[in-house]
């Protein structure tokens, strides 16, 4: 089991709302080949899309499966986006499935969380859940040279990780891609938001493989670097998780969180097809 800091770690409450689905009175966006499309599938409460679901397939656009939560304070917001990680537990405190547990599994726009079918339809915009919010501040000690984002330390163990000695460890993923396909986000703090994937070039995305990718799939992504925003780097590694669903936006696709990341080839990705954290914690689509 890899050494961490987890026993310095600070556990605290954060809370959000459920998200409601919002949209322009003129909802029309433009594809890549110029046709107009309804951009559904952010926020709200998703019913038939669970974490473990495929990224690609649906007629939506940034697919948030399950419950996104947010807050209306920007402090809050920060908080919860800056302080949630992924495997932390959650619970509904009001409304009419008060008591609902349920898990962090993305963060988009929103935190993303899993709960139970039945507890979802109770569910309405506006009830309140809790975070135990745990994670921020995680560092492997053998490995200084690697840093770790977003990750509860639980979840942690349950990635399958090897330590392969001289300061190598090995990651099971279920892609590894090179970091040309990397689109929207390279700006972008990836402590505070993922990058997108560009699949609107149905080559790329058949040369790939990226069909089959499923949202919580652990991927690699190589010759890039996370350390300190985000930038190419020759063999610079970094593991990150698919949250969200495809986009047919130029730039866009399916997301992907930073979770791991080294500036030297340190970070060894081996292919494993059940390389997801929602499986890994018997959530979502794998309840």
């Amino acid at each position: 089991m890899l050494r961490t800091n987890h026993d310095r770690l600070v556990k605290m409450a954060v809370a959000g709302d459920i998200a409601p689905a919002t949209m322009g009175r003129g909802p029309h966006k433009m594809k890549a080949g110029g046709e107009a499309y309804v951009p559904i599938g952010m926020a709200g409460i998703i019913y038939n899309a669970r974490p473990g679901c495929a990224a690609f397939h649906w007629e939506a656009d940034h697919l948030e499966p399950s419950v996104c939560i947010d807050c209306k304070d920007g402090g809050e917001h920060h908080a919860l986006h800056y302080l949630g990680n992924l495997g932390n537990d959650a619970v509904i405190v009001t409304g009419d499935a008060i008591g609902a547990r349920g898990v962090l599994l993305g963060e988009h726009a929103r935190p993303i969380v899993d709960f139970p079918p039945e507890a979802m339809e109770k569910m309405m915009p506006g009830d309140k859940v809790q975070l135990t919010a745990w994670g921020t501040g995680l560092e492997l000690l053998d490995y200084p040279h690697i840093q770790v984002r977003k990750l509860d330390p639980r979840l942690l163990d349950k990635m399958g990780i090897v330590e392969l000695g001289n300061g190598k460890i090995r990651v099971p993923v279920t892609h590894i891609l090179p970091s040309k396909v990397m689109g929207s986000g390279w700006e972008l703090n990836p402590e505070y938001v993922d990058q997108d994937m560009c699949a609107t070039d149905e080559a790329t995305v058949r040369d790939l493989g990226l069909e089959s990718l499923r949202i919580c799939d652990v991927v690699a992504v190589m010759d890039v670097d996370h350390t300190i925003g985000r930038g190419y780097k020759k063999g610079g590694v970094v593991i990150g998780l698919v949250n969200h669903g495809n986009s047919w936006s130029i730039g866009h696709g399916p997301g992907c969180m930073t979770l791991l990341s080294c500036a030297e080839p340190m970070i060894e990705p081996v292919i494993d097809p059940n390389a997801n954290i929602a499986k890994y914690l018997n959530a979502g689509a794998f309840a």
